[in-house]
């Protein structure tokens, strides 16, 4: 961990897995082995794959990103959304709450 970082209650961190600087994670969130999350917010329950990079992004509640996906650039996933493996979020992408993102159909 480099700080500042913010870690809430009830969280679990996989092996390998960083947490870069200006990082607030919420309570019970998840990271996956190897994932790494910087200079971003994710809010309670969100799920962060093995794997996975989000970097300067908001992470809504209950939000869950599975391995091997790329969230950067400022992007925002909504509360409970679901992105499945192989997608690449960049330039502001938004997702709406309780979306789903099918394995690999966008990169952005």
């Amino acid at each position: 961990m480099l700080p500042p970082v913010f870690i809430a209650e009830e969280c679990e961190v996989g092996a390998g897995a960083t947490v870069g600087s200006r990082t607030s994670i919420g309570k019970g969130c998840t990271l996956g082995e190897g994932a790494h999350v910087e200079g971003s917010v994710l809010f309670e329950g969100a799920q962060v794959g093995d794997g996975t990079v989000v970097r300067n992004s908001i992470v809504g509640p209950g939000a869950i990103i599975h391995g091997g996906c790329i969230v950067h650039g400022l992007s925002v996933l909504g509360a409970g959304c679901v992105i499945e493996e192989g997608n690449v979020l960049n330039q502001g992408a938004r997702v709406n709450p309780r979306v789903r993102l099918s394995k690999g159909v966008l990169s952005f």
